[in-house]
């Protein structure tokens, strides 16, 4: 009998395509010792099971919050933690805007290598971008990559958000697995990523659950683009207008599309969100390290072998028990929408920006002193003990 069954009642990992970071949480079902585990330190969660490619994967997370019985001696319930991904969501991210003449040009790798100084997590190997893909501090345009990030999460979204743009690719997304290397994926031209198959019959399913949801059709978008929006673009679904009615979607407005471009965007609106979105929870008996963003198909299931679901969220859940025959099983969320996968759009481009700029700009304290002779105001800045030039001659 191994002292983990003696102590352990439940174990939860959840792993999120929405959030970049992995949740561990472990309830006790014998209460550990006060000095057991404290915040901030480090533990790991080994998952054996044969169902898994190697036959185990390993998880280690920071400890972030204890529950402790004061009336038991302050011994430890449950301990809950975050994977190493969560320094993305603690550390923000600023790179400087420029003049044209002190520009500077990266790849998309070492830009990405920049955000994640001194967050310890590192780029999965096997991972390639397009290097002919640059981006610069002082354009105008969509190749612009420069400002403010509250989170360095919020970086890598708004980096790969451009480089999708650039590269043509159709979905792609990213995160950080469960060993802490930083992963993506990626189709372009309708190529599919990886797949799974899964067949109704077998001993491992023990929940396929679906739901057919129409709440959110749009089977009418126009789309703007160019200065003053001077390019338009209107796509219809007239089936799905006769079926479900009118349905109109927010204008999508882009200043840096060609009309080609734009008109591809609203098709591309109208193909995804003209037909219902069909969203399924399917829990498998054992470990199963399907990664978020894999393609999972019901080859002969009746009803659903034409549709290809996506992996938006996992859950891996355990019930250690003294026998080994406890509850062990994971639980896939499941959608066919293709707006979960999916990154930021051109507005966080503009404000991330924006907000390097405003830095330069707050309120400070000083006090004015007028230079009559060359036309000008100083302002001896309390703070830094800058001067400021408020007006130029």
């Amino acid at each position: 009998m191994s002292s983990e069954n003696e102590v352990l009642a439940v174990i939860d990992i959840v792993d999120r395509m929405s959030d970049a970071v992995t949740e561990m949480t472990i309830q006790c079902k014998t209460p550990l010792a006060p000095d057991t585990y404290d915040t901030g330190e480090v533990f790991q969660i080994n998952l054996i099971d044969p169902t898994l490619q190697e036959g185990y994967s390993v998880v280690k997370g920071t400890v972030e919050r204890v529950k402790r019985d004061d009336l038991d001696n302050n011994r430890i319930y449950e301990i809950y933690g975050r994977n190493i991904a969560r320094m993305l969501t603690k550390q923000p991210f600023k790179y400087d805007c420029t003049k044209p003449e002190n520009s500077k040009t990266n790849s998309v790798l070492d830009l990405l290598n920049l955000i994640l100084t001194d967050t310890g997590i590192k780029i999965g190997r096997g991972q390639a971008l397009s290097q002919d893909i640059t981006l610069n501090t002082s354009s105008t345009g969509i190749d612009r990559f420069c400002g403010s990030w509250d989170t360095k999460k919020d970086a890598i979204d708004q980096l790969f958000s451009q480089y999708v743009k650039l590269s043509g690719v159709s979905k792609f997304r990213w995160y950080v697995d469960l060993s802490g290397y930083l992963r993506w994926f990626e189709t372009k031209n309708n190529r599919m990523g990886s797949q799974i198959y899964i067949f109704e019959d077998q001993d491992n399913v023990l929940t396929f659950l679906v739901t057919k949801d129409a709440t959110n059709i749009v089977n009418d978008q126009k789309g703007y683009a160019g200065d003053n929006n001077s390019l338009t673009a209107h796509a219809t679904d007239t089936a799905s207008i006769a079926k479900y009615g009118h349905c109109i979607g927010p204008d999508i407005t882009e200043s840096d599309m060609t009309q080609a471009q734009l008109n591809a965007r609203v098709q591309l609106e109208i193909d995804q969100k003209s037909q219902p979105v069909y969203t399924a929870t399917l829990k498998l008996r054992g470990f199963y390290d399907y990664e978020k963003g894999t393609q999972i198909n019901f080859p002969n299931n009746p009803n659903y072998s034409d549709i290809n679901f996506t992996i938006t969220d996992r859950t891996f859940h355990a019930e250690p028990t003294a026998s080994g025959d406890g509850a062990i099983y994971t639980e896939f969320n499941l959608s066919t929408d293709e707006t979960v996968i999916s990154i930021v759009n051109e507005f966080d481009t503009i404000y991330a920006a924006a907000k390097t700029e405003a830095d330069k700009v707050k309120c400070q304290v000083g006090t004015a002193q007028a230079d009559a002779a060359n036309g000008r105001v100083l302002v001896y800045v309390n703070d830094t003990g800058t001067v400021e030039n408020l007006r130029s001659p």
